[in-house]
């Protein structure tokens, strides 16, 4: 798995094996470092709540 800078210059695409990186006050901080592999791609914005279930899928 590359090292991608955060956020992403590109989109992920389902099937992308992804790391987790989230801030230790963030509410979601639980999955913090956590490799997944996106299953869906949703729009979403970095000033916005997402209020959609994870779609992605641990593997770690």
């Amino acid at each position: 798995m590359e090292d991608v800078p955060q956020p992403a210059d590109e989109p992920y695409q389902p099937d992308d094996r992804v790391r987790v990186y989230l801030a230790e006050d963030d509410p979601d901080a639980e999955h913090h470092g956590h490799v997944c592999v996106v299953e869906e791609r949703i729009s979403d914005s970095l000033g916005d709540e997402t209020v959609a279930p994870p779609t992605a899928t641990p593997t770690d």
